[in-house]
């Protein structure tokens, strides 16, 4: 359970995307916002010894391989770590969007077939109403403002648990991360699929990484977009990115930019147009400092590419094949 014994483990995505980098204690891996506008950072040594509290408790609670692990959570450094713990482990990370009507929560869980679910307040209230119609998932843990008697208090779970854990090896073939369970047609993603990610990016992303260069995008982490283009293989090549809970605004999004300083960043066409339409010269509001725009394989169409030159100094895009 040490730095050597992570290392032994290079076809587990979790070691590839943290547990490599996790020696170096100054070296962050994630800054947060949350809707509240609080501020956090972590480091990948705490996103690693989080991961393996994590993957201590699931194991715990029975999780083994190929079993499946629901994330009713928004992008912050608790989710983070649930991915790399899942990962680890051998288990399956299932992340689901965590504003839920109950009929959308009962199509997922099916589709997700998910025994163990980790909520916040807002997740706790869809799985709430899950639970009185399923009695499923057998086991949920909480986080942050969750509290039920039937949920599992991960602040008084957290100070018992052990932050050392083993990763698995021999799991290159394995499914990690289960994709589109809340829109009904799942997708498994292996370990050696993810462990490719980073090519993709950075093909998207040309000279990434260089000093200075940190990633944001407001694509959801329970979509492809948002992990596979964006946080997992940022951290594959050991680099920050930003997570920002909340709706999509086309100000606050120059304000994420300028405020954080960000060099890379992933956003749709009609995004970069609500943009261009709220600030058309973000310039003389914000300090804004891209290094390259990627736009998740659709073409910019010409006047917003020639603003993006003017404006902004970058090219219109490049795609994700």
């Amino acid at each position: 359970m040490t730095a050597t014994s992570r290392e032994a483990a290079p076809d587990n995505f979790a070691t590839a995307c943290c547990g490599r980098w996790a020696a170096d204690r100054a070296r962050f891996a994630l800054y947060c916002r949350d809707r509240a506008g609080r501020e956090s950072a972590w480091t990948f040594w705490d996103i690693q010894r989080e991961a393996n509290r994590f993957s201590n408790v699931l194991a715990a609670l029975g999780v083994m391989r190929g079993e499946r692990v629901a994330l009713l959570l928004p992008p912050r450094g608790e989710t983070a770590a649930l991915h790399v713990a899942c990962y680890q482990m051998g288990a399956v990370a299932v992340p689901l969007p965590p504003r839920l009507d109950a009929p959308a929560a009962a199509r997922a869980f099916a589709a997700a077939q998910a025994d163990v679910a980790v909520v916040d307040g807002t997740g706790q209230q869809v799985l709430a109403a899950l639970r009185q119609e399923t009695q499923r998932p057998r086991h949920a843990i909480g986080i942050d403002a969750a509290r039920a008697d039937w949920l599992r208090d991960w602040a008084a779970l957290r100070p018992l648990v052990s932050a050392r854990y083993a990763p698995l090896a021999g799991v290159a073939e394995a499914p990690a991360l289960l994709l589109g369970a809340a829109e009904g047609t799942p997708r498994e993603v292996t370990h050696a699929q993810l462990l490719q990610a980073a090519q993709r990016f950075q093909a998207a992303h040309p000279g990434y990484p260089q000093a200075g260069d940190l990633f944001w995008s407001p694509a959801d982490w329970f979509s492809a977009v948002g992990l596979l283009d964006g946080l997992l293989p940022a951290w594959q090549c050991g680099q920050p990115t930003i997570a920002c809970d909340g709706d999509f605004d086309a100000d606050a999004a120059f304000g994420v930019i300028a405020g954080y300083d960000v060099r890379n960043t992933l956003l749709t066409p009609q995004q970069l147009e609500a943009m261009r339409t709220r600030v058309p010269k973000p310039n003389e509001k914000y300090d804004c400092r891209l290094r390259t725009l990627a736009t998740g394989g659709a073409a910019t169409p010409e006047p917003l590419a020639a603003w993006l030159k003017a404006e902004l100094g970058i090219a219109g895009g490049a795609g994700l094949a």
